[in-house]
């Protein structure tokens, strides 16, 4: 559904959504190192320095993770009152707590397939995609900029069309393709000499 949205969307909408997505990409960078010091500073190990130092920057991640959500909180309610949208990251249990409300007046809509998707619908599957840390998996194709899932994390194309008109544009192509070409006589010829001695000694 967000990949059908992101397709369709145009100008405000679909920015709107992008930045979001930019934002969570940036908070999900934050939080390995987050997760990380709370899970030693609960073991209760290593020298005091090393303790004061991890508490301190914990502290700071802490204020600034506070921060991006708050700030994300505040950009979707002033969403032209679309929807508004509260999410908080509960650190003790490692969980996010989310909770939305839709448009009611089916504002701010796009119609994929026949059926009518809100901003709001594609806010709650951003989100739903953050909340299993699968937010890595939204990709946009090198070549035709639509949106599509990423399978493997070196894709860079939604389709194998794509792949292969992307090739002529790449860096080097012309090089590359005279080199395989060079090769390919190369080898022709070498077996074409080997023919000839082959029928030399009959």
């Amino acid at each position: 559904m967000l990949v059908a949205w992101l397709n369709q969307a145009e100008g405000p909408l679909r920015d709107r959504v992008l930045s979001l997505q930019a934002e969570l990409r940036e908070i999900e960078a934050l939080l390995p190192r987050v997760r990380s010091d709370h899970a030693w500073l609960q073991r209760g190990r290593g020298t005091t320095a090393k303790r004061e130092e991890t508490s301190f920057r914990y502290h700071d991640d802490v204020a600034e993770l506070d921060r991006r959500l708050s700030a994300i909180n505040e950009k979707l309610m002033a969403a032209d009152k679309a929807f508004f949208l509260r999410v908080q990251y509960d650190l003790a249990a490692d969980v996010w707590r989310p909770a939305m409300l839709a448009d009611a007046k089916g504002e701010w809509t796009t119609t994929v397939e026949g059926q009518t998707i809100s901003e709001a619908d594609a806010v709650r599957a951003l989100i739903g995609l953050h909340l299993v840390d699968k937010l890595r998996n939204l990709g946009q194709c090198t070549a035709c900029q639509s949106w599509y899932f990423v399978t493997k994390s070196h894709k860079k194309f939604c389709s194998e069309e794509c792949r292969v008109q992307s090739y002529p544009k790449a860096p080097g192509f012309n090089a590359r393709k005279a080199e395989i070409q060079r090769l390919w006589r190369e080898r022709e010829r070498i077996k074409a000499e080997a023919a000839l001695r082959k029928a030399r000694r009959k």
